[in-house]
């Protein structure tokens, strides 16, 4: 039986769930921060160096990741709310992310 991945409630077949799939990318803007005058090619052996031996898996995951979950209605709802899991203000779950304080 399915089963919502947050709450655990189960859902039966044929009910309404939610697959909630993330993908997590580093960034890159273009800039290398190299202030003392290290070339491309220098950069790009360091890096070699520093990463002998590991594993390609870990280095992968450096740079993106992806998650999948099954959620029930309610998770779902709780989830678009607050996906950031940010810190409510008062007792109730804003409905959107600009109604949060910082």
């Amino acid at each position: 039986m399915r089963r919502c991945e947050k709450c655990r409630r189960a859902l039966p077949q044929g009910s309404i769930y939610y697959r909630l799939n993330i993908s997590l990318l580093q960034g890159f803007d273009g800039v290398l921060n190299e202030a003392d005058g290290t070339s491309i090619k220098d950069f790009i052996s360091r890096i070699n160096e520093q990463t002998v031996g590991v594993p390609e898996s870990l280095l992968e995951e450096e740079v993106h990741r992806e998650f999948a979950f099954i959620l029930c209605s309610r998770c779902k709802e709780k989830y678009c709310a607050n996906p950031l899991d940010l810190p409510l203000t008062g007792n109730s779950i804003p409905k959107k992310l600009s109604d949060l304080q910082e």
